[in-house]
């Protein structure tokens, strides 16, 4: 008995060390690769607006908004952001929190994305809340943020217990709960693994990681830290850029549900279709955190138009396949390069 205990407790607690020491190696690579590069890094800053709206499985739609602030930074191969969302969400009393490392939304995600990118364009770590697509032919590293979040997952059938945010809205035959405020904190560190010479394929990889500060009760997060590995590849022909993602995602220990380790993936094709113009499509995947619930699909739509050199504005609409995805769900993002 002693020995399955041990068992059991090593393997989530080793699991998470061993992912935060990977990404405390790859932050110390980063800190030297830096220290003898020669150009200077690539700073930009994003802000967000996202909107999801569905029943997932309730008797009761559901709405939610974020504000993603986001910080990202780049040189040379490598790219890393910062992001921190301001949360409102309104409907029915069931917290439909689920982990992840996204820096998008309230029920936190895998970090989602693509590594479109061309040689002069690696440090464009892009915010776009769509999971694909670039703005100007220049890529997209790594991305942050979907706007399709799998909110669906209901977890817990208590109310979120959050004093300072939280409010009754009475509703005939249905009690409804009103929530904000700040969401967890989210972090990912990535590295450009291979690229042509051209820059027209390309090859990366990242960690992320949900730094849990509310805990399950507030319906703001899980309150445990969740991390996630990724894969991202690319590869540019002409005005087309069709590309893949496929990740990992470890969630901690909650104390409102029990979560299984999950796949997830993303592909689509983005379109040049003007020199300040990007079009993109892609369709998302993730396994359920459940046997109870359902896998997450959700297909994308998505534009970007740079309509200054250092400006870059993002759209993105998305429609749910699953009673775990969004009936719909809508992003708007403005990034800032320095």
């Amino acid at each position: 008995m002693l020995t399955g205990w041990f068992r059991s407790h090593w393997s989530n607690a080793g699991k998470h060390a061993a992912v935060a020491t990977v990404i405390l190696c790859l932050a110390m690579a980063m800190i030297q690769t830096m220290a003898r590069a020669e150009a200077g890094p690539d700073i930009s800053f994003s802000v967000g607006y996202q909107f999801h709206q569905g029943d997932y499985g309730q008797m009761q739609s559901s709405e939610l908004v974020s504000l993603p602030f986001t910080l990202q930074y780049a040189q040379g191969r490598w790219f890393a952001s910062a992001t921190l969302s301001y949360l409102q969400r309104r409907g029915d009393a069931v917290s439909l929190v689920t982990p992840g490392t996204s820096s998008s939304t309230a029920v936190p995600l895998p970090v989602r994305g693509n590594a479109n990118s061309n040689a002069n364009a690696n440090a464009n770590v892009n915010n776009n809340g769509n999971g694909n697509g670039n703005g100007n032919g220049n890529s997209v590293a790594s991305e942050v943020a979907n706007p399709a979040s799998n909110v669906a997952t209901p977890v817990a059938t208590d109310p979120p217990q959050n004093t300072e945010t939280a409010a009754e809205v009475n509703t005939p035959g249905m009690v409804e709960s009103q929530l904000q405020g700040w969401g967890d904190p989210q972090l990912l560190l990535g590295y450009r693994l291979w690229s042509s010479r051209t820059g027209d394929a390309q090859l990366s990889v990242s960690g992320g990681i949900k730094l849990a500060q509310n805990d399950a009760d507030s319906g703001l997060g899980t309150g445990a830290d969740d991390f996630s590995l990724q894969i991202d590849g690319s590869f540019s022909r002409n005005q087309w850029t069709p590309f893949i993602t496929v990740g990992y995602l470890m969630p901690g220990e909650s104390d409102s549900a029990t979560y299984r380790n999950v796949v997830f993936t993303t592909a689509g094709v983005s379109w040049q279709a003007r020199p300040n113009l990007g079009l993109s499509v892609s369709i998302d995947y993730q396994q359920p955190f459940s046997a109870l619930s359902q896998a997450w699909r959700v297909s994308t739509l998505s534009a970007d138009w740079r309509w200054q050199k250092q400006r870059l504005l993002s759209f993105s609409g998305s429609v749910g396949h699953t009673a775990s995805s969004p009936d719909q769900a809508f992003a708007m993002t403005l990034t800032q390069s320095f």
